[in-house]
């Protein structure tokens, strides 16, 4: 039994090039596969940067869409809820300034609100034409700064010190 070197190398050969012919298609199969996992993976994590570039743009009435049931559809549901709570926190905030600027606003009274650096917060009308100065003009400015008057900067910094309601 034997067999001539030439026709185990032309077999060897052959087979070479069978593994590596299959070697390559298994390679491009493999990046095709790939391609497409990478891609529907990627497509819901941009959907997502998309959602959350619109909530950050004010748009919390936007609804990620939940298509899967995995992990990424989770975080979609729970951005979803995130934005409906966040919607309404901001609406209850606007809603209770509002209500406190009407209520200001209406005051016969001089109201100043400070805080504890004596820097004005508020200020409504009466208050305003009291010490005349514009009311938006005062907000983040210091007490002494819109009114000279001792009396009222004897009063912020009594109210600020003490526990009790100051009344002047």
């Amino acid at each position: 039994a034997s067999v001539p070197k030439t026709a185990i190398k032309e077999e060897v050969t052959g087979l070479t090039r069978s593994n590596i012919l299959v070697g390559l298609i298994m390679a491009v199969l493999g990046a095709i596969l790939s391609l497409a996992i990478s891609r529907s993976i990627k497509r819901p994590i941009e959907e997502l940067r998309q959602g959350t570039e619109r909530f950050a743009l004010g748009e919390l009435n936007y609804k990620l869409p939940v298509v899967r049931r995995d992990a990424i559809g989770s975080l979609a549901q729970a951005m979803n809820e995130m934005a409906v709570q966040l919607d309404d926190r901001i609406r209850t905030v606007i809603r209770q300034r509002n209500e406190q600027e009407a209520i200001l606003a209406s005051m016969v009274e001089g109201v100043i609100a400070v805080d504890s650096h004596e820097q004005i917060i508020n200020m409504n009308l009466a208050a305003a034409q009291l010490f005349q100065v514009k009311p938006e003009e005062s907000k983040g400015r210091s007490v002494h700064e819109v009114a000279r008057n001792s009396e009222l900067h004897r009063l912020v910094r009594q109210s600020l010190s003490s526990a009790s309601p100051v009344e002047g």
